[in-house]
């Protein structure tokens, strides 16, 4: 639930991803880019492609492939193609096509480079990759198109139109338009906030002493959709046994325990503060960190409301 930062970086390996093979293309600029019927040619270098990609590449001139590929101005991307009738330059069929080519490659990739091993529509599902064998990798990742590529075909190639996501977000959404959080553009952990509702005294040793809500942060639309659209509200009701865990704790480590373990093992079990806490509350609690284990986003807010950490 952490924004995902789209880095210069990320955008060189978008572009390898279209071409078949690990090449290192230093100081890559979409003007250098010439299109033969067998290879692409980035500056002086030649690269073999794949067979979809190649029809598309040869398709589009530079102005098209550049907004195609590389906008993050989708909105207005929309409205230049929809009023100004330029997908009439596209086909739809080959853009798909296309995107059929590229989606595995590029969905392990992304969520190498962005160290993401989480969902960040839901923080509740890994997103693993992990190798197959010796020739084959593998991913648990889907790539979510924000704007359905049913619907806006043209966007199916689009770098910012390609979200990791586990697959239950994914088949959540298909068929819901309502326009949720983008984890490329808005930080999810900064519009909700979970938070701890006690329903009697028995909270401490039942779960049926409290429930879990989802508050929103700067009552923003899209933050109030994004809870509904993945049903956020009622999976994390799954979970109210890390809640009670997390209460639990609370009465068991107190700041005296604390101290005395940080003392005692700094240097060998924790390196710092933070390393105790992820021991003690189960998952990551720094902001930076929680697209790293399912459920960190619960447990640090939990936590944070307890005085836990």
């Amino acid at each position: 639930m952490k924004k995902i930062v789209i880095s210069e970086e990320i955008k060189k390996e978008f572009i390898k991803c279209l071409v078949n093979g690990n090449y290192k293309i230093d100081n890559f600029k979409l003007s250098e880019i010439e299109i033969k019927s067998n290879y692409i040619k980035i500056g002086n270098k030649k690269f073999p492609f794949l067979k979809n990609i190649t029809i598309f590449l040869e398709k589009y001139d530079e102005s098209i492939l550049a907004e195609l590929l590389l906008s993050d101005n989708i909105d207005e991307l929309i409205i230049n193609y929809q009023k100004n009738k330029r997908t009439t330059n596209i086909n739809d069929e080959i853009v798909k096509e296309a995107y059929n080519s590229l989606r595995k490659k590029w969905g392990y990739k992304l969520i190498e480079l962005t160290n993401t091993s989480v969902c960040p529509y839901c923080n509740r599902n890994y997103v693993f990759n992990f190798i197959k064998d010796k020739n084959k990798y593998v991913t648990t990742v889907e790539l979510d198109h924000y704007y359905p590529k049913e619907k806006y075909p043209f966007l199916a190639l689009n770098l910012y139109n390609l979200i990791p996501s586990c697959r239950t977000c994914n088949h959540k959404k298909r068929n819901d338009d309502r326009r949720h959080l983008h984890p490329f553009f808005d930080d999810i952990d900064k519009e909700l906030k979970f938070s701890l509702k006690l329903i009697n005294s028995n909270f401490y040793y039942s779960k049926e002493g409290f429930d879990i809500e989802i508050n929103l942060v700067n009552n923003n639309k899209r933050a109030e959709n994004h809870i509904d659209v993945f049903n956020l509200e009622s999976i994390y009701k799954k979970h109210k046994d890390i809640v009670l865990e997390l209460i639990q704790k609370k009465y068991m480590y107190n700041e005296d325990y604390l101290n005395e373990l940080f003392k005692k093992y700094e240097g060998t079990f924790f390196k710092n503060l933070e390393d105790l806490m992820r021991l003690v509350s189960g998952g990551y609690v720094s902001d930076s960190e929680i697209n790293k284990r399912p459920l960190s986003k619960l447990i640090k807010d939990i936590s944070e409301e307890l005085g836990l950490i």
